[in-house]
């Protein structure tokens, strides 16, 4: 049995993105937005074309910007697959 919809181009993978419940964000290696869904809208207060291009260190308080800056670098250095954010309090 084949799938109904079958993902072939990048704007196939961005309506899946779009329907999904919940903000996505899609980052280079330096941390700029490449892409947000349409949900980041209630969840950030930024409209998808706003944080595009941009540092997704603007969604980070300023007071946890230094501490998530390491994650972010140890995480590059040594990329596991993990749940974001165990055993630590996440605010955006």
């Amino acid at each position: 049995m084949t799938s109904p919809f079958v993902a072939e181009t990048v704007e196939d993978y961005r309506t899946i993105l779009d329907v999904l419940p919940d903000p996505v964000l899609v980052m280079d290696r330096e941390g700029r937005v490449t892409y947000a869904n349409r949900q980041v809208a209630a969840a950030f207060g930024y409209e998808p074309n706003e944080l595009v291009g941009r540092s997704h260190d603007v969604l980070i308080p300023q007071r946890s910007r230094e501490l998530h800056a390491q994650h972010f670098e140890r995480y590059h250095q040594a990329p596991v697959t993990r749940r974001m954010g165990v055993g630590l309090t996440l605010t955006a």
